[in-house]
């Protein structure tokens, strides 16, 4: 981490100092070592596993660090079962089609607020898809920082100024290959590439933090995928490329073998330390060394 990034760091997390054990501030501080804070629309974010500084977010985060209170510090909400895509990978497949009245999930999202969540995610099924998407943004904050994890299908720069103004904290767009036949072949629909790189586009040009994500299966690994969709993510200009580790569930349900072994989670962590010490480029948020 560079000087700058260390003094931040520093500034960020001075509200715990006294409040908790000298041991779990140095803790924090070697395994921020290897992060690569980015600034964007006047704050910092570590990673977006963490809320953004400075926030009201924030705060929240610190005061129950502070405080010791076991809190659900980040909530991920399906805003919709229904999506364009059919991956076999997806984490919803196998589940109930149905989706919650926009009452009941304005409701949840203000329970989820009340329990003490830092973080709140909006997933799917596609949330582009949710009418009520905006309006669950809006009700998330100040407390609650959001992120909205899409494919990018039909994020056009009128959409992305509508999620822009309800306040998202940061729109992540997901990857499965720097090929474009390849990532069409996984989603099941020409042109769903070149949609998430309009995606991209317009997500930059309404001025959210943008991250690009996919899942590291080990044939990624092997073949160099990531570091070429790594390459891809510092081209489209997005600030995180965010990394996550397959799971047996959804549409992998049962499919154990697809679970990567400690060595290859070894990998994974790796290519989070290593790409965090590099200067410039989006930095790297993985499962495999934040967990």
């Amino acid at each position: 981490m560079r000087l700058r990034d260390t003094w931040t760091v520093l500034r960020m997390f001075a509200p715990l100092v006294g409040r908790v054990p000298a041991a779990h501030l140095w803790h924090l501080a070697r395994r921020m070592r290897f992060e690569k804070p980015q600034r964007s629309d006047g704050q910092v974010r570590i990673n977006t596993f963490f809320p953004p500084w400075p926030s009201p977010a924030f705060d929240r985060f610190c005061s129950h660090v502070a405080a010791r209170r076991r809190v659900p510090y980040s909530v991920y909400l399906a805003a919709s079962a229904e999506c364009p895509f059919r991956c076999a990978h997806c984490s919803y497949a196998g589940r109930r089609r149905d989706t919650l009245s926009p009452e009941r999930m304005l409701t949840l999202v203000g329970e989820i607020k009340a329990l003490g969540a830092c973080t709140l995610g909006l997933t799917g099924g596609e949330p582009l898809l949710a009418p009520h998407l905006e309006t669950l943004l809006a009700a998330a904050g100040p407390e609650m920082t959001t992120v909205v994890f899409t494919t990018g299908w039909g994020l056009d720069d009128h959409r992305a100024a509508s999620l822009r103004q309800a306040g998202a904290g940061c729109v992540t767009v997901g990857l499965e290959s720097p090929d474009e036949q390849t990532h069409d072949a996984v989603r099941g629909v020409a042109g769903s590439f070149a949609a998430a790189r309009e995606a991209v586009a317009a997500c930059r040009r309404a001025g959210h933090f943008t991250a690009l994500s996919t899942v590291g299966f080990r044939e990624k690994l092997v073949s160099g995928d990531l570091e070429r969709l790594y390459d891809l993510a510092a081209e489209w200009g997005v600030g995180e490329f965010r990394l996550l580790a397959p799971v047996a569930t959804g549409g992998l349900a049962g499919c154990a073998a697809a679970m990567l072994s400690a060595d290859e989670l070894a990998a994974l962590a790796r290519f989070h330390t290593e790409h965090n010490r590099r200067r410039g480029g989006p930095s790297v948020n993985s499962f495999a060394y934040l967990e």
